[in-house]
């Protein structure tokens, strides 16, 4: 069996000689974001949509899989990404993407896109750095980036990703690629990579995050991402009344009526509190009374009776 195997694909090489190495696939379509044709969900990836005849095109170029292509804009030099497929369904003559493509490379709705098909080198390692500091701040940013990052096929140095989560849009730049290639960029599709984080732009005194792999096992501790943030309001409790400078209850202090300070306490007032001498009889009626330090005394005033003085 093995030797009729190995005739009949010989015989069929011979009878096809168009089994040779693949082409390269080149076209420009009109571009509309994904947004615009009602996709919106797919706005947050790094895959196209083609028209069908690019398929029946691709197919006969011998276009091996995962199919990955080259993004340039024609009117400004440099200006290129790479990416993945997603379906053939578009209009004949268009290409649906991602607007954030359209921003990086300069495009505007309707526009002129260049595709190229690509070969790119499975990828290894990937150093991002988010924008905002806010995409740190979610439950659990790895968790997170590994599920969005299915979305993608490629990954090219210099551009600035965008990803969607929880109805928010979180920019990244792709800092560092390895391998290293020509075309600075690689696929990510069924290969293992490590991804490893910089201080977001917006933050530049913060540690590095956490490095992972895409299996989510984390491989260099550099540092620890709790599971949940510490919110404002569990670092309120966590401080003493005191430190918050708000009120203290029963942080006064007592005072007597003769004056005297009560033992056993102190006052919690920083500034002094001054002593204010009650008033007897003798003040009132003697004025002869020299002594202004002398305290109050219980049933110390003068009586008299109806019948005359004793």
């Amino acid at each position: 069996p093995n030797e009729s195997f190995f005739i009949n694909t010989t015989m069929f090489n011979n009878f096809f000689p168009t089994m040779m190495p693949p082409r390269v696939f080149e076209g420009t379509y009109r571009c509309n974001s994904m947004a615009l044709k009602g996709r919106q969900e797919l706005e947050g990836g790094g895959k196209i949509i083609l028209p069908s005849s690019a398929l029946d095109m691709l197919a006969q170029l011998n276009i091996e899989w995962p199919m990955l292509f080259e993004l340039s804009n024609s009117r400004i030099a440099g200006k290129r990404t790479h990416c993945g497929v997603l379906e053939f369904t578009a209009e004949e003559g268009r290409v649906v993407l991602p607007y954030w493509m359209m921003q990086l490379l300069g495009l505007e709705e309707d526009g002129f896109l260049k595709i190229k098909s690509a070969s790119l080198p499975k990828g290894s390692y990937v150093k991002l750095q988010p924008h905002s500091s806010s995409f740190t701040e979610i439950a659990n940013p790895r968790a997170v980036l590994e599920n969005r990052l299915r979305n993608f096929a490629a990954m090219t140095q210099g551009d600035v990703i965008m990803i969607e989560y929880n109805k928010r849009n979180f920019y990244l730049s792709i800092v560092e690629v390895k391998p290293a290639s020509s075309n600075k960029a690689i696929s990510i599709i069924e290969t293992d990579v490590i991804v490893d984080f910089i201080a977001p732009l917006d933050a530049p005194s913060s540690p590095p995050l956490q490095r992972m792999d895409t299996s989510g096992v984390p491989t260099s501790p550099s540092m620890s991402i709790p599971s949940k943030p510490v919110s404002d309001v569990e670092i309120a409790k966590s401080m003493s009344p005191a430190d918050r400078g708000g009120f203290v209850a029963f942080s006064g202090g007592g005072h007597t009526l003769s004056g005297k300070k009560p033992s056993g306490t102190s006052s919690a007032s920083s500034s002094p509190v001054k002593t204010i001498k009650p008033i007897s009889d003798d003040d009132l009626y003697d004025d002869e009374s020299g002594d202004e330090d002398a305290g109050f005394k219980a049933f110390s005033g003068k009586g008299n009776s109806l019948r005359g003085k004793k």
